[in-house]
């Protein structure tokens, strides 16, 4: 039985899959197929930016994760000092997040924009109604992650969140504070204008005393 050339072995694997997924097809019109004019505009490119951009968000945070020591618990907190560690001790690690952090901003920003270019082109109608639904739930999902990743520092932002309102106050606890610093503000200013008197007054006296002459007695 002879022994089949290598350059055989490969055409029978393509063949055997492209009888049950039309692989070698696709990738043909991937390649050679011509894409219309009207699809050459910039906004066109939205779609290749946001997966460009999740890959990225991918690579970085597996890297970052390496490091990132997921608990809040003590003063500080290690998921606070790890991400100093991360960020003035590891090689290279202060590009690392920041790569991540802008990223995930430039995200959400090109998500958004390439939303707004499927919805103003009329993509999202049938057959591609489907394409449209996951959209939508690949953008919730990319939300609620950059939400969840801008508290992981565990800094201030993170210890008080900025969805978090401030307590209010009443109008009478309101005009109390406001009275209050006003009246620190006249302290300031009276300690001020008595410190710079207090300076002038030792170089005024020698001043007088230098043009009545040295013996002029008082």
């Amino acid at each position: 039985m002879a022994i089949p050339h290598p350059r055989e072995i490969q055409v029978a694997v393509v063949n055997w899959l492209d009888e049950r997924y039309p692989f070698t097809k696709a990738v043909d019109e991937a390649l050679y197929q011509r894409v219309p004019n009207f699809a050459n505009a910039f906004y066109y490119c939205f779609g290749g930016m946001v997966f460009i951009l999740i890959v990225f968000q991918l690579l970085t945070g597996i890297l970052l994760a390496l490091y990132y020591v997921p608990d809040a618990s003590g003063n500080p907190a290690p998921a606070y000092t790890s991400v100093n560690f991360i960020q003035n001790s590891v090689y290279l690690g202060w590009l690392i997040r920041g790569v991540h952090f802008w990223g995930a901003n430039l995200l959400i920003i090109m998500v958004l924009l390439h939303m707004a270019r499927v919805y103003w082109t009329g993509a999202y109608r049938a057959p591609r109604e489907l394409n449209w639904i996951v959209g939508v739930t690949m953008l919730f999902l990319i939300l609620a992650l950059a939400l969840t990743g801008y508290l992981l520092p565990w800094d201030t932002k993170g210890v008080r969140p900025p969805l978090r309102r401030p307590p209010q106050l009443s109008d009478g606890n309101r005009r109390d504070r406001s009275r209050a610093v006003a009246r620190q503000s006249r302290a300031t200013e009276g300690t001020r204008y008595e410190r710079r008197d207090q300076e002038r007054r030792p170089w005024s006296g020698y001043r007088r005393t230098a043009q009545r002459g040295p013996d002029h007695r008082g």
